[in-house]
């Protein structure tokens, strides 16, 4: 994919189709809840690590993501 800096972050621009993968979260719920996201878009499973660090910020997340149609286990 093509990566794109802005001012306070950045932007990833994905290959054309998201297949699998491994994400490894640094413990850092932002970078969880964005790999939770990019998963809605991937053929196969993608596995999250650290996935507990989003209570740092959105303790109910799980929950409201089940809610829009989201799937996910936890293992």
């Amino acid at each position: 994919g093509i990566t794109a800096e802005t001012d306070d972050g950045f932007i990833v621009f994905p290959n054309e189709n998201i297949s699998h993968g491994e994400i490894q979260g640094f413990n850092d719920h932002r970078i969880v809840m964005s790999a939770f996201i990019l998963g809605t878009a991937a053929e196969e499973n993608i596995s999250v690590s650290d996935i507990f660090s989003v209570n740092k910020s959105y303790p109910n997340f799980f929950e409201d993501f089940k809610a829009i149609g989201g799937k996910f286990s936890i293992i």
